[in-house]
């Protein structure tokens, strides 16, 4: 069997990795394609398996940012998006439409704003005709070309619901060819956060119930193509052993080994809330605490991977028995060391984080503070409802600072023994075939059941939508360049005209000042000339006119002479 598993960037398959190992050793070829580079060690994954397996191997997909009509597909897509999560299903979460608006073309912003928002009609009109206008795109012909060159028995795609990236054109292009295609969840946001699935596959393979209905409420996806394997990433936590003791550990990391230690774990969050700033502030509460446990407790943070540059300059060595500590999970070495700083810390704390999960698969106990500022980040969005509401839920929640290190201070004073809560909530989200059976094989049976069907008809473009693809090139470039570039323009573009406009304003006014300075000493110089000329006249004349005086005089002065 052949793979052609396509993916935003090859950090991604981290969370498929177990699974791209498994395809390998039963003898199937996969390629790793990536739509763009990265910086968290992905590269390196990809080198590593590529050379572990013969049958892997890794690249990069056409990309299709020069296209105009990629350009305007992506901007429409993300404003149909915007709609729809002004629905009322979605009302309570806004942070994906706040995402959002910065994407979405200011036409569409400014219907919005102007009270379409509220009304449930023009909502569906707005959308309607959004849908039908991003499904007139044509299919990417690299994206086609890209496909038949690895001519593959199973296309996977692990970032469909990725706004800005092509993805779902090179679904669409593989669905035109009649390829078997498997959308792959990623992570426990993607079907409540992100963009719709706008194609159907073959098959989505997904994690759990939750996001079964998901795939079924939000994204139209029938349910007999949903395929539920648990979440294959989170496999190698299971029956790991970690790879030093709790006193060489700490050793190594700068924490004292007499002291329970807590970790945090950070975020991804944006708009940026600068978490470093809170963590500072949660840290100098815990010094200033009146338990001494929790006053004198070791404390590690783990930055995450998309969000060091907060941390550049910062030092948590005054605190003492603090350490800024961890890289991307990526490597072994470094999924050695998270899996050591999850085993050996007493409690895990942290905001919103898929890190989580992998606590509590280890048996730490999870806390949050649920604090005003970070509210759009917690309870703003639909996942994080999940880690209280799944089973009576993961997290060990508190409403204010001094609540919750109230419940620090009670967690270091207990043993570290794993819960009935987090049992309960892992098995029902992350193995939901049961705790003790892993995802990975659940997950490479169904890619490999899919090779075995027979594939779904071709999608084929219809007599009018081939016909108005003209009439839709030109309103892409358009769009770009014409009449329609003013509202169908998103945020950074609109602003990024106005700075060219106000460089060509400067410019503008900077030519006419020089072209007056130069006027101004042309006609100065003139001036000047004329003056020199005028004085050089009056000279000469008055030269002249002494010269002839003195002839006078010397004529009248002149002796007579008389006979």
């Amino acid at each position: 069997m052949k793979v052609l598993f396509l993916a935003a960037h090859h950090a991604y398959y981290r969370n498929f990795e177990s699974a791209i190992v498994t395809l390998a050793e039963r003898g199937h070829s996969v390629h790793l394609a990536a739509d763009e580079p990265e910086s968290m060690g992905g590269q390196a994954l990809v080198e590593r398996l590529a050379s572990t397996y013969p049958g892997v191997s890794h690249g990069f997909a056409p990309s299709l940012d020069a296209e105009p009509w990629f350009r305007l597909a992506r901007k429409l897509r993300s404003a149909s998006d915007y709609v729809r999560f002004h629905d009322e299903a979605f009302a309570t979460f806004r942070k994906t439409r706040l995402t959002l608006r910065e994407r979405i073309p200011r036409g569409i912003l400014r219907l919005m704003d102007a009270g379409a928002e509220k009304s449930r009609g023009a909502r569906a009109a707005i959308g309607a005709i959004l849908r039908g206008s991003e499904a007139l795109a044509p299919i990417s012909e690299a994206s086609v070309q890209f496909i038949q060159s690895h001519n593959p028995d199973v296309v996977l795609l692990a970032s469909v619901t990725a706004w800005r990236l092509p993805q779902i054109d090179h679904l669409r292009a593989a669905r035109t060819l009649g390829r078997r295609t498997g959308v792959c969840v990623f992570s426990w946001d993607h079907l409540s956060s992100k963009a719709l699935l706008r194609s159907v596959p073959d098959r989505v393979l997904l994690w759990n119930d939750t996001q079964k209905q998901e795939a079924i409420t939000w994204h139209n996806m029938p349910a007999d193509r949903i395929v539920v394997t648990g979440a294959q990433c989170y496999d190698q936590w299971f029956d790991r052993a970690p790879s030093r003791d709790r006193a060489s550990f700490c050793r190594a990391v700068g924490l004292s080994p007499d002291q329970p230690f807590l970790l945090y774990v950070c975020s991804v969050m944006t708009p940026n809330p600068y978490e470093s700033k809170f963590v500072l502030r949660w840290i100098e509460e815990i010094r200033r605490s009146s338990d001494p446990l929790l006053r004198n407790a070791g404390i590690l943070v783990r930055p995450h991977p998309e969000r060091l540059e907060e941390w550049e300059g910062v030092s948590l060595e005054p605190f003492g028995n603090a350490v800024l500590y961890g890289r991307n999970p990526v490597s072994p070495d470094a999924q050695a060391d998270y899996f050591d700083s999850l085993y050996h810390s007493h409690a895990v704390i942290g905001l919103v984080t898929s890190a989580f999960l992998e606590a509590a698969i280890v048996g730490r106990p999870v806390y949050t503070p649920l604090l005003p500022e970070f509210e759009m980040y917690q309870e703003g969005v639909q996942h994080f409802r999940y880690l209280v509401d799944v089973e009576g839920g993961l997290l060990k929640v508190s409403r204010s600072l001094p609540q919750h290190l109230d419940e620090l201070a009670a967690a270091l004073a207990k043993p570290v023994a794993r819960d009935e809560q987090n049992a309960r909530f892992i098995r029902a989200f992350v193995r939901p075939q049961g705790l003790d059976l892993p995802a990975t094989p659940a997950f490479v049976a169904a890619v490999e059941e899919l090779a075995a069907a027979t594939p779904l008809p071709r999608d084929e473009a219809t007599a009018w939508r081939r016909a108005l693809q003209p009439l839709v090139r030109v309103v892409a470039r358009s769009s770009e360049e014409g009449w329609l570039r003013a509202p169908l323009r998103d945020t950074p573009e609109m602003l990024n005209d106005r700075a060219k406009a106000r460089k060509a304003a400067h410019k503008q006014a900077a030519a006419v000042e020089r072209e007056q300075r130069v006027a101004d000493k042309r006609e100065f110089l003139a001036s000047r000339r004329r003056e020199r000329q005028r004085e050089h006249w009056t000279g000469a004349r008055r030269k002249q006119l002494a010269r002839i005086k003195g002839r006078l005089k010397a004529l009248m002065g002149s002796p007579s002479s008389t006979t």
